[in-house]
């Protein structure tokens, strides 16, 4: 089943290289999306993919960023098929 996963990251998430962790990490999985700071000091990834495939590169961005994430919030929506690669929004 496809999905789309949104999380937010707090903690230390700006500015250590959060979001270039996160997008060298999705060319590991079979992921589309994109990863991108907000105005109050979070960051927001949305990965979309098999579902396992979705949760495991979450996973991963927990575990090598466990440093600097004080906590997450998501949701997840079936798939909308309009994210085509993974990129760092700006």
């Amino acid at each position: 089943m496809q999905i789309r996963q949104v999380t937010t990251y707090l903690g230390h998430v700006q500015g250590v290289g959060f979001r270039w962790t996160v997008s060298r990490t999705a060319a590991d999985f079979a992921v589309v999306g994109w990863v991108r700071n907000c105005p109050d000091g979070s960051v927001e990834v949305a990965a979309e993919g098999e579902k396992a495939e979705v949760l495991a590169f979450l996973q991963e961005i927990d575990s090598s960023m466990r440093g600097q994430i004080r906590s997450k919030t998501g949701y997840q929506s079936p798939a909308l098929g309009d994210l085509h690669r993974f990129e760092i929004r700006y």
